[in-house]
């Protein structure tokens, strides 16, 4: 009698790809004023199971598994692009496109990033967005299907003002400029302009030093003051004590311009010397 034991080993495939764990949701923090933004980072992890190196082709994909043409967030549209310390050698052939080669048994990390396009004011809030990704051999059908994978973009609320012609521009930091009328008149009036954005509705406060009075310098006990009025787009404020407005600019780079008017009252029977009070105004994201 014969016995004839024989076994087979598996044999490997040349190339068998696989997702190391799945991508974790990507959170971009985005202020829609800062001059420079970090990107989202998006991190796959592979592994080649087989003996060959995998020639791979990644499609990026929207929800419904059509080719991603764009990623739109709360307006802002986000554009996805190889990063430093991935996989060497990944090339990106077109927006949703990239080639890869894993060697065989080697893991690797294709590191994504992802960053807004242009200058865009987003509402204040979280905005939400998903998209998939599949890998194939080239020219092959999908080996790793990956998704959804969420994208969260979050916008602080933010205010900025400016007062026109101000050396500066908009900014969140605090700034002194001086309305002068020269030489004192019953009536006189100085324009200003009021530059105001922020991405959610805010609110404008008024508060003067001496409630509407300019007072000279050196004065002493009830003398008199000068007093003035301001107009904010035709609208008198009381200057007696805070005056609050409610403001909604466009979402925009550029914002809202408001007319802001000072007006003298009467100057009869004030002494000479220098006039002065001091207006804080101030905007609030609410």
């Amino acid at each position: 009698m014969t016995i004839v034991a024989a076994a087979h080993a598996a044999r490997a495939e040349p190339c068998d790809l696989r997702l190391v764990r799945d991508p974790v949701p990507v959170r971009i923090d985005y202020d829609p004023f800062a001059f420079s933004r970090l990107p989202g980072h998006l991190d796959l992890d592979l592994v080649n199971a087989g003996d060959g190196r995998c020639d791979l082709e990644l499609r990026l994909m929207d929800i419904d598994g059509q080719p991603l043409r764009a990623l739109d967030l709360g307006g802002v549209t986000l554009d996805i692009r190889l990063r430093e310390g991935g996989a060497a050698g990944a090339t990106r052939l077109d927006p949703n496109r990239f080639t890869l080669s894993v060697p065989a048994g080697a893991p690797v990390t294709l590191a994504l990033a992802l960053l807004a396009t242009a200058d865009t004011v987003a509402e204040a809030g979280e905005h939400h967005a998903a998209f998939r990704a599949e890998i194939s051999p080239v020219g092959s059908d999908p080996m790793v299907l990956i998704g959804p994978i969420d994208v969260v973009l979050s916008s602080p609320p933010r205010a900025q003002l400016s007062i026109a012609g101000a050396a500066g521009a908009f900014g969140s930091t605090s700034s002194v400029e001086v309305i002068d009328f020269g030489e004192a008149r019953t009536g006189a009036v100085k324009r200003a302009f009021l530059q105001i954005r922020a991405n959610t509705q805010s609110r404008l406060t008024f508060v003067s030093e001496h409630s509407g009075t300019m007072r000279r310098l050196g004065a002493t006990g009830d003398e008199p003051g000068i007093e003035y009025r301001v107009i904010l787009q035709g609208e008198p404020l009381d200057l007696r004590h805070q005056a609050v407005r409610s403001v909604d600019p466009p979402r925009t780079l550029q914002g809202q311009s408001l007319s802001l008017d000072f007006e003298l009252d009467s100057t009869l029977a004030r002494k000479s010397g220098r006039y002065e009070d001091l207006l804080m105004i101030d905007i609030d994201p609410n």
